[in-house]
């Protein structure tokens, strides 16, 4: 957004229109600007106040400034005022909408030939600079305005300063507000009227849409009539207003206050809380509505810091947006632990830090956290304003829940945006899953309107329903009276709430949307709803065939004599379940079910079977010799698989200097020992320093003293350092393990810059080439670095890479600490997967590769760097084997995979080739043992299995389910006891087992029923607690339901 004050004073104006200015502040993000009349020209200044506040900016400037006429602006992108000469006069410009033919227009300016623009730091054009190039083409102010105003597809209300005064003027349809002001003898105009009240003015009245007043020392001139057509920004009172100011006569304040009590009205005491909050700010309104309404309490339980936080959807950066919204919100703990906690907010557009600030509930010991927002779900981007950072409204939450749902974007998005609808539900069912809330109930559109007061046919709803009645963009029409009635009707049950109980049979597909702390899961969308048109797309997971066994295929008991061609996983489990197993070939078979599911083998086969079971099991529980590969990503992207589809599990390992510092029997060595313990992965660099950050300018020479590249240029790199890489990738696929390669620490491009946009490609190329054909390769961009400001070298390194083995290789992105592959390229086609770095931030692991895995497009989600086993750095304090296991397994528990990493082995430091053996090392390794075990390919995580004990961030007790909800993994992180819903397991009995993660030891402890469990009756749906077992650090809990078969 932007926002902007003129004054015409009897004095002097540059007070006034420094706080006039300053008021708007809260719609500000990147520029600011302040012109002044004065006796020798137009005076003006403009500063970046993306990183400070406006008044800090120009505070000592403007008292150099002095004049009786001035403008000012808060812009969201682009340098204004900008100071303009023609044939009209020299005045100044400041404008505040959105251009959506900016291109169109800018070639027809083009085609004039004497038409040219100035570029502004990002190659773009300035629009303002735009407005008056089309005002410039007409004869006088009044009719370029109108000129300009009806060629843009969009938005545009300005000030112009100009020697007769400032041209003030709405935009065509009324999106935005106007509104003129007096003090004694002397004239405002301002977009928000809070910034009238301290500065004396009183209200006038407001422009009409594409009306255009001359402000003067002689008063208010009309100079262009208004239009009959008011479209204003429904937004404004809901989001993005300020609280004091009113619009259309209408008052913020008090809309948010009304949008509040009808929230409330439509809950009907249907939610039990303790009470009630409004976030952030704009939500406050809202919550003081609903909480008078309801008759509950409304308390604070995060208090912002406002000396020096600003409105976090203001700063430029997705990082810093971030930091604002985490640094400005302190919370209250005492108010927050062991509270069921309703939460008022002005609308939910993406969402990314509305999660935040709920996991930060949860970490606080809330009970239950339950979100009102406002207003209905954003479904379309706003084509008149720029009130949100999104690039593009594939990232509103609505439209990425609603891509999941459908597998693609939808194409009638009138289904979801219909409350009440079977779409609808399950879209905000997918939101309230994606935030962990407890329940989410959205505003309904009619009563929205009904809060604000002003008639239907006056406000813009386009975000919400695709409405515009100006016909520049979506539907031209609103919909009929009757359907406006039945949207603010009342419904008994409140449909569209997710989280209610009762939601079962949720499918295969869903059950990864999580909660990942305390409190009442959300609950996702029931099974079948949507099936019959076609939206869930959930299909049973056919498993491949390890290479030993794929001639046979699994047959159903009822369908003896013949094979189904699918291939399917066959192992010792599923004999015992008496499944009948057939060789495809002969079409004999070796077992068959019989006298009620027990199996009678034919004395013939009986030695064969055993045989067979026997290599199956070494064949999956086993490392292979050699990797199958290439290694890529699974049918449903949520994990890896070799070149036969069999599901292959990244266990990693870091060993950054492998290429450079390690000789040929250290490399050697170190490989060996790697495979023997289980790792399936090593990374390592190949343009290396040492990784210090103090690094020469160009990568170190090998261990034979070979440099990686010819006069240290990336485009010519030395085929003999390559002999010796050729030899590692070859002895490393011998050994079973996967080499995942970066082509370049990130120091040699973000840092001194000799990977450049320039031969990024050609180094990529070669390196893809050299490599395409072997089979245990992945690609990782990056090192350690950002991309920020570097997003063109490492697209065009990733594109060579692409162009040189034809995509046979997977491509990742290693970014340094705290941040995901995703920040940057996630919608890129090359990233083929997430890669995330936590470091020092060990206890961020579980919600970082949990919201990664919720992206759409889905892709497999890899901790490629966490904290180091026995490194001394980290404020937590040394990373003992406990921790490394922490890490290993919420990798794992949150639906990803694990690189672990020791310290001193990365570092080389004194005796490093002792840290081979290292406990951490063995743990990890013993996780795959265990994983292997249990077809860890169809677990999915689950934290609705927690009734309570969940833990907080250092010691979170993590859970997953397979899809038919017969086997559960619980992964308790510490000594504790934890309460599980045990009626989540679809058996009616289940089979309790302890394993020790550290040493892989197993403590059988009995079969339960549900209604029963070692003697201790109680009823179904109540929960049960487990503890720890005696001196153990951590454990898993394992829960099999028994087939009734083999009772």
């Amino acid at each position: 957004m932007s926002g902007f004050f003129g004054v015409v004073a009897e004095e002097d104006c540059v007070a006034d229109l420094f706080y006039g200015t300053d008021y708007h502040s809260h719609l500000g993000t990147r520029r600011g600007g302040l012109a002044v009349a004065a006796e020798s020209g137009i005076q003006r200044v403009i500063h970046d106040i993306s990183d400070s506040p406006f008044r800090s900016k120009f505070q000592d400037e403007i008292t150099a400034m002095k004049g009786r006429v001035g403008i000012g602006v808060i812009s969201d992108y682009e340098d204004q005022p900008l100071i303009i000469g023609s044939h009209l006069g020299v005045y100044a410009i400041v404008t505040i909408g959105v251009i959506k033919n900016i291109d169109e227009l800018v070639s027809q300016a083009y085609a004039q030939r004497n038409v040219h623009f100035s570029e502004m730091s990002g190659g773009e054009l300035n629009p303002t600079e735009l407005i008056a190039t089309l005002i410039n083409a007409e004869g006088s102010f009044e009719e370029g305005i109108a000129k300009a105003q009806a060629a843009i597809k969009g938005s545009c209300s300005l000030l112009l300063l100009t020697e007769r005064g400032i041209f003030a003027a709405r935009d065509r349809f009324g999106k935005t507000p106007v509104i003129l002001g007096r003090k004694n003898g002397s004239y405002a105009v301002t977009f928000e009227t809070s910034a009238f009240p301290n500065l004396g003015y009183e209200i006038q009245r407001e422009l009409g849409p594409g009306e255009v007043v001359l402000i003067s020392h002689n008063g208010i001139e009309q100079r262009v009539a208004p239009g009959s057509l008011t479209s204003i920004c429904a937004f404004l009172w809901v989001y993005y207003g300020y609280p004091s100011s009113r619009y259309e006569a209408v008052n913020v304040e008090e809309t948010r206050n009304r949008c509040g009590a009808a929230l409330a009205r439509k809950d009907r005491d249907s939610v039990s809380v303790d009470m009630v909050a409004g976030i952030p700010d704009s939500g406050v309104g809202h919550g003081l509505g609903y909480a008078s309404e309801a008759g509950m309490p409304y308390r604070r339980p995060f208090v912002k810091y406002t000396p020096t936080w600003p409105r976090s959807f203001m700063p430029p950066m997705q990082a810093t947006r971030e930091l604002v919204a985490r640094m400005k919100l302190i919370p209250v703990k005492e108010m927050i632990i062991g509270k069921r906690l309703l939460f008022c907010e002005d609308s939910i557009v993406r969402g990314t830090q509305l999660k935040e600030t709920i996991r930060r509930l949860y970490e606080y010991g809330a009970k239950e956290v339950h979100m009102r927002p406002a207003c209905p779900p954003l479904v379309f981007g706003c084509p008149f304003l720029n009130f949100s950072r999104s690039r593009s409204e594939m990232d509103l939450a609505a439209r990425r829940a609603i891509k999941e749902l459908e597998g693609q974007d939808a194409v009638r998005l009138d289904e979801y945006t219909t409350e009440g609808s079977e779409a609808y539900e399950a879209m905000v069912d997918r939101i309230a899953t994606r935030l962990c809330v407890t329940t989410l109930r959205y505003q309904r559109l009619g009563d929205m309107i009904e809060a604000i007061g002003l008639p239907r046919e006056k406000l813009c709803t386009f975000c919400w329903n695709g409405c515009d009645p100006s016909g520049q963009f979506g539907k031209g029409k609103y919909r009929p009276a009757e359907e406006v009635a039945a949207e603010g009707a009342g419904s008994a049950g409140v449909p569209g709430s997710a989280g209610v109980p009762g939601s079962a049979g949720v499918p295969p597909a869903m059950q990864d949307r999580l909660c990942i702390a305390g409190g009442t899961p959300a609950a996702p969308v029931q099974a079948g709803r949507l099936r019959s048109q076609g939206r869930l797309r959930s299909q049973p997971l056919r498993l491949p065939l390890p290479r030993l066994c794929r001639r046979f295929t699994s047959s159903s008991a009822d369908s003896p004599g013949r094979t189904r061609l699918q291939p399917a996983c066959i192992c010792t489990d599923s004999l015992l379940r008496g499944a009948s197993v057939w060789c495809s070939g002969r079409r004999r078979c070796y077992a068959r079910r019989v006298n009620g599911g027990r199996l009678r083998m034919e004395r013939k086969y009986l030695r064969l079977t055993v045989l067979f079971m026997v290599l199956l099991a070494m064949s999956v529980l086993e490392s292979r010799a050699e990797v199958r590969g290439p290694i890529r990503v699974s049918a449903d992207h949520r994990y890896f698989v070799d070149a036969e589809a069999n599901p292959f599990f990244w266990l990693g390992d870091t060993a950054w200097p492998l290429f450079v510092q390690y000789n040929k029997a250290q490399a050697e060595a170190y490989l060996r020992n790697r495979a023997a313990k289980g790792f399936t992965v090593i990374q390592g660099v190949l343009a290396w320093g040492q990784g210090t950050g103090f690094e020469s300018k160009f990568p170190m020479p090998n261990a034979a003293g070979d440099k990686l590249w010819l006069n240290d240029n990336p485009a010519t790199p030395n085929d003999a350092y390559f002999r010796h890489v050729d030899y590692l990738v070859e002895f490393a696929r011998q050994q079973g393990v996967v080499l995942a390669i970066l082509p370049t620490w990130g120091y040699y491009v973000n840092d001194v810059r000799v990977i450049t946009s320039q031969n990024a490609r050609t180094y990529g190329r070669w390196l893809g080439q050299r490599y395409k054909n072997a089979t245990n390769v992945i690609w990782v961009n990056g090192g350690d670095r950002i991309a920020t400001g570097f997003e063109e070298v490492y697209r065009e390194l990733a594109l060579g890479l692409r162009e040189g083995d034809g995509g046979a290789h997977l491509i990742t992105y290693h970014p340094c600490g705290s941040r995901s592959s995703a920040q940057y390229f996630h919608n890129d086609d090359w990233l083929d997967f997430n890669m995330i770095e936590t470091w020092t931030e060990w206890s961020k692991i579980y919600p970082a590769i949990v919201t990664d895995s919720l992206l759409v497009p889905r892709k497999p989600v890899v901790l490629g760097e966490g904290a180091y086993e026995n490194g001394s750095e980290y404020p937590q304090g040394p990373i003992t084997p406990l921790i490394v296991r922490r890490q290993a397994w919420w990798s794992f528990m949150a639906g990803g995979f694990h690189t672990y990493g020791q310290d001193q082995m990365w570092r080389m430091g004194p005796g490093w080739e002792s840290t081979f053996d290292t406990p951490g090392a063995g743990h990890v390794t013993q996780m795959r043992k265990i994983l292997e075990s249990l077809h860890w390919w169809e677990l999915s995580p689950d934290q609705g299995l927690f009734a309570g004990g969940v833990g907080n961030e250092r010691t979170l007790n993590t859970a997953m389910r397979s899809p038919k909800g017969d086997r559960a993994l619980v992964y308790l992180s510490s000594q504790c006891t934890v309460f599980l819903n045990v009626d989540k397991i679809s058996n009616r009995e289940a089979r309790i087992t302890w394993i020790n993660p550290a040493t892989g030891e197993r403590k059988q402890a009995g079969v339960f029923r549900t209604g029963n469990l070692n003697g201790k009756s109680f009823p179904d749906g109540q929960t049960q607690h487990f503890s720890t077992p005696g001196h153990w650090e951590d454990a898993l809990l394992l829960l099999e339901g028994v087939d009734e078969a083999r009772k």
